[in-house]
């Protein structure tokens, strides 16, 4: 029943965007860059070191901002298309500066159902990762900003920016307000009013996929009420194109059986994929069972 239950989930979450990932192993925890230089890893690796130039100006000024002592640590995904262009690019600024390999961290995170942006062993734990690759400068142990997916303008821009203490926002603007809302325990208050916390959010938030890909990662640490409540402010902000397939699993698994079975209804009504509508009505009647028991 838990694999079968497992394939029904990747099913949901699969639905709206089909896509393929090749059958290469990942690499997970702590790791090296001697470990991207091996294949097949490699092939984007060098590929995307090769091609890229920074610019010359730009790196002068990381030069002198590495002299204050700061370090990067880079969050990865070797399954993510998006760290296998920025990661290796990032890397070649950052021996282009003159960063020490040991002030260089780089963490591979994992991807699906259960682990999805987590290592095994616990590197992002109270680090926020909801996309990767993230890079993280931190100064003297403390974090000072961070590079979100891709950069603003440019990697070594927006790392000079960051480094020299200029104002700097980086993508997906609605996080630092959620990271925030977790921190606080905003998230986990029963009484909270959804609608509030959908209007304070609504100017920095550009889709629902934005706000459920972060409620899908919560659930899996464990912080399944929060999950629950991004998914309702997701819903709220955007009740054309949330996916309700993602919410329904969300609510299940904070044990919200009527909320689930309501999400599942809105997404069965709103797409006609049929192997996603099978998985949605096994769903739902597991969610059924449950209920009965």
């Amino acid at each position: 029943m838990k694999m079968k239950r497992l394939l029904i989930v990747s099913i949901l979450f699969l639905s709206v965007s089909v896509f393929s990932q090749e059958k290469t192993p990942v690499l997970l925890g702590k790791i090296t860059k001697e470990d991207l230089n091996k294949e097949p890893y490699n092939e984007w690796l060098d590929r995307e070191y090769t091609a890229y130039e920074p610019n010359k100006e730009t790196i002068a000024e990381l030069k002198k901002a590495n002299k204050q002592g700061l370090s990067v640590q880079i969050f990865l995904g070797t399954w993510c298309g998006d760290s296998h262009r920025e990661v290796p690019r990032m890397l070649k600024i950052l021996e282009q500066a003159g960063f020490a390999d040991d002030k260089i961290e780089i963490v591979g995170l994992n991807t699906g159902v259960g682990v999805s942006k987590q290592s095994p062993t616990g590197e992002e734990k109270g680090k926020y990762i909801f996309k990767v690759p993230t890079f993280i400068v931190s100064k003297g142990g403390k974090e000072v900003n961070r590079i979100v997916e891709f950069p603003v303008f440019s990697l070594e821009k927006d790392l000079a920016t960051i480094s020299s203490g200029g104002t700097y926002s980086p993508n997906y603007r609605s996080y630092p307000t959620i990271i925030n809302w977790l921190e606080t325990g905003v998230l986990s208050d029963k009484n909270i009013s959804y609608n509030g916390l959908a209007e304070q959010i609504r100017p920095l938030v550009s889709n629902a996929v934005e706000l459920t890909a972060v409620a899908y990662v919560l659930s899996y640490q464990g912080r399944k009420k929060e999950a629950a409540t991004l998914c309702r402010i997701a819903t709220r902000l955007f009740p054309e194109t949330v996916r309700y397939n993602a919410c329904a699993f969300i609510y299940n698994e904070n044990g919200e059986k009527e909320a689930a079975i309501r999400a599942l209804k809105k997404f069965i009504e709103k797409y006609n994929n049929r192997e996603a509508i099978d998985a949605a009505f096994e769903l739902y009647d597991e969610i059924k069972q449950r209920k009965a028991e």
